[in-house]
Formats: structure tokens, sequence, C-alpha cells
């Protein structure tokens, strides 16, 4: 992973931040809306199972609107995400050269870049914040466009004698039951669509193979003789660079129990060797080294 200090823990903060999210009250908000939508269709189905069919078919138009919106975010995420990762290198990379930027006198270039990296990202924070309340306005629109069709088929039902104006009020405060719950139900998918990237980020990073050493005691190790090594190429501070991978044995001898005591036979632990160029040791700490 060739990403400097600044962009990775930028990218872990946000990521968990948009992890966590998920566990939130809104989350728990949905789920207990879920009992209620289903007393409210039970109740609608009892007054009038025609009025009930048409609000029924609000939900797959719901769907198919926030299956758009889900995306449309999903899209901007995405490009935030980059966004403020490519800021986060960025940062990283001003503030370990900043000695650099004074000598060679490039502090009017690093403000240029600082300001375009910056409206970067105020521009797709813009860009979510937009789609959130459209999200929010078409939502609005919906429900009242379905309560306005109640009013007109309770209205033609009234006159035809088949159903009370006290059922028709009945039914369309009992609708809001169900609406309202659909719609936050639906939404939890364009909540997910945000979350999402930032998981599958987060554990890519995660699953990045460490840069490992063999531990201490480096003189105990031995290479097992009769095993071919594997050889790999794999990635250091950001450079391809040729390893070795081979099985051996760590030599453990018997502990003694006192001054004087029986002689115990060393004990070989199966391990793993991981063998890398000389040159590419540097930075690692304080820890043990032995050349092969």
């Amino acid at each position: 992973n060739n990403t400097n200090y600044a962009e990775t823990l930028n990218n872990i903060n946000t990521d968990i931040n948009q992890m966590t999210s998920i566990a939130d009250s809104s989350v728990f908000f949905v789920i207990t809306q879920a009992f209620s939508m289903t007393g409210g269709i039970i109740g609608l189905f009892i007054i009038d199972f025609r009025m009930t069919v048409l609000v029924l078919l609000f939900i797959p138009i719901k769907c198919v609107v926030m299956k758009y919106f889900a995306k449309k975010q999903k899209q901007i995420m995405d490009e935030f995400i980059k966004r403020n990762q490519e800021y986060a290198k960025w940062f990283g990379d001003t503030v370990g050269g900043v000695r650099e930027v004074k000598l060679f006198n490039i502090l009017d270039k690093k403000h240029e870049e600082f300001v375009l990296n910056q409206n970067n990202i105020i521009e797709k924070q813009k860009q979510m914040n937009m789609l959130g309340q459209w999200n929010t306005i078409i939502d609005s629109i919906m429900v009242q466009f379905l309560s306005t069709l109640l009013y007109i088929l309770g209205a033609n039902l009234v006159f035809d004698m088949k159903l009370s104006v006290g059922s028709v009020f009945a039914f369309i405060t009992y609708s809001a039951y169900v609406t309202g719950p659909i719609s936050a139900i639906l939404n939890i998918g364009y909540l997910l669509s945000g979350i999402i990237p930032s998981t599958k980020r987060y554990y890519t990073f995660m699953e990045l193979e460490e840069e490992t050493d063999n531990g201490k005691g480096l003189h105990e190790l031995l290479v097992d003789p009769d095993l071919r090594p594997e050889i790999r190429t794999g990635e250091i501070c950001g450079n391809e660079v040729t390893q070795i991978l081979v099985n051996g044995f760590r030599v453990k001898n018997g502990q003694d129990t006192g001054l004087y005591h029986a002689y115990q036979a060393p004990r070989k632990e199966p391990v793993r060797l991981h063998y890398i160029p000389y040159y590419t040791w540097a930075n690692r700490g304080e820890n043990e080294m032995q050349v092969w």
C-alpha cells in the first residue's frame, strides 16, 4: 500500500464514520416503522380493499424512484471518497515536504493546489446535499399525489353509497401508517448507497498483506533444505520487489528447571519464513535483522 500516513488515517476515519452510521437512530426508527406498516395495511384492508390496492401500487413506483436516487448517491459518494483521498494524499506529501516548499519557493503553487482540492471536495458535498433534498421533495410530492387520488376515489365510493365519509377519512388516516414507513424503509437503500463504498474500501485496506518481519530470535531460524522456496513479486513501500517465502523451523532449546537438570532435546516449530531484499529493510524501526 503506497498511501502516505495522512491519506491512510483520513481514509480510515472517513470509512469508519460512514460504516457506523448504519447503527444510528434513523435505522432503528425504520425497524420500528415496519410494525406500524403491518398494522396499517391490515386496517386498510378492513376498511376497503379497492383503495388498499391503490396504496400498495405506490410501493413499486417508490422502489423505482429510490433505486435511481441510490444509484446517483453511490456514484457521487465514490467520487467524494476519491477526491477526499486525493486531498489527504496531497496534504501528507505537502506537510512532509514543507522544507522543500520553502526552499524552492513554491508556496503559491501549493496554495493553488489546496484551493483546487478543497473546491473539488466541496462540489461533491454540494451534489450529495442537493440529491438528498431532491429525494425528500420527490418523496413528499408522491405522498401528496397518492393522498389526492385517495380523496378522489373515496369521493366516488361515497357518491355510489359504497363507503361512508367517515370511512374515507379513516382510510386516509390509516394510509399514513403505510406510506410513511414505506418511504422510510426504502430510504434504507439510499442510505446504504453511501455506506457501501466506504465499507469496500475499508475491508480492502484491512485485507492488505502486512509487511511482517520474522520476529525476534532470528538466530533460532533454520531453512528446510528439502523444500523449494516460493518466489513472488510484492509491494514494499510502494515499490515492486522480488520476495522469497520458504518453510523452515524455529529451534527451541529445552527450558532449564534449575542449576542441575536433565537434558532436554531442542524442539523444532514449523514457521513460514519471509525474505526481502536488503535495501528494502529501511525505516522498519528497531528490529533484528539477519542477512542470508
